[in-house]
């Protein structure tokens, strides 16, 4: 997906981003040694990153227990977003842990690129899209997404979606997602 992509060539994209992180990791990790901190997560970024990358995205980042993904197939990525709240629940709950994944993710124009030091660039992505994405608040263990990554998807992957209050899939309006009027 990021093959033309080059330190010394950015490029604007349109893509489905999302976040994906564990509720209450603060509260697990609190006491606990840096090492068994490290540890989880590691096991927990091998799987989640594997399900992201067999379905064509790619895992961006990991911030402590979040994971910044991109996909370009709206449909694939929701698909395999799903996906990481089922296995990743599964992997937390053979850790002995009941913990639950909650999803956020936006559609939209976003600039992929190469940054940090001059000897040490990663790819990382900038926009609106991954701010807004980063800002919704779906509810714990809950996948919220916006308006313009609904209209994006399929007939089918629109139905995971309904009304906050019947289904743990919610669409989130978009100015509930501080992007009033897009």
């Amino acid at each position: 997906m990021f093959e033309t992509v080059t330190p010394d060539q950015p490029q604007e994209r349109e893509l489905l981003v999302a976040f994906y992180d564990i509720d209450g990791f603060a509260k697990f990790a609190d006491g606990k040694p840096t090492r068994t901190i490290f540890d989880f997560c590691r096991g927990f970024f091998d799987l989640t990153g594997s399900i992201v990358e067999a379905a064509g995205g790619k895992l961006i980042k990991a911030i402590g227990d979040a994971g910044l993904v991109a996909f370009e197939d709206c449909d694939v990525g929701v698909a395999s977003l799903h996906q990481i709240r089922i296995d990743g629940e599964r992997w937390l709950a053979d850790q002995g842990w009941s913990l639950i994944i909650s999803v956020k993710a936006n559609f939209g124009p976003v600039t992929c690129g190469y940054v940090g030091a001059p000897t040490d660039r990663r790819l990382d992505i900038y926009g609106v899209i991954v701010n807004n994405a980063a800002m919704l608040k779906p509810g714990p263990g809950r996948f919220g997404i916006t308006a313009a990554l609904f209209k994006k998807l399929s007939p089918e992957s629109q139905a995971m979606f309904g009304p906050l209050e019947s289904n743990p899939n919610v669409y989130v309006p978009v100015e509930k997602a501080g992007d009033a009027g897009k």
